[in-house]
């Protein structure tokens, strides 16, 4: 991001169903502690196919809108 540039967004995730699992508005770009951790009714979600809409909003350049599909999987280690 341009130096001097905040930005804030909105985040919506999906299921497969079109119901929503996760949203968050207004966060600040920059918060590190931020973000979906996988997780619906403080349980992981299956592994599959999810959608998001994420809109960014970056003062004194407007604003980006996607649309976009994230496929959660798990890794096993075996030792």
């Amino acid at each position: 991001m341009p130096h001097g540039v905040s930005a804030t967004y909105d985040l919506v995730i999906y299921d497969r169903w079109g119901g929503i699992i996760y949203h968050e508005l207004q966060t600040n770009a920059n918060d590190e502690n931020a973000g979906w951790d996988g997780r619906f009714n403080n349980e992981q979600v299956s592994q599959g196919v999810y959608i998001y809409s994420m809109t960014i909003y970056m003062s004194g350049l407007g604003q980006i809108e996607m649309k976009r599909s994230v496929t959660v999987f798990f890794v096993k280690y075996f030792f």
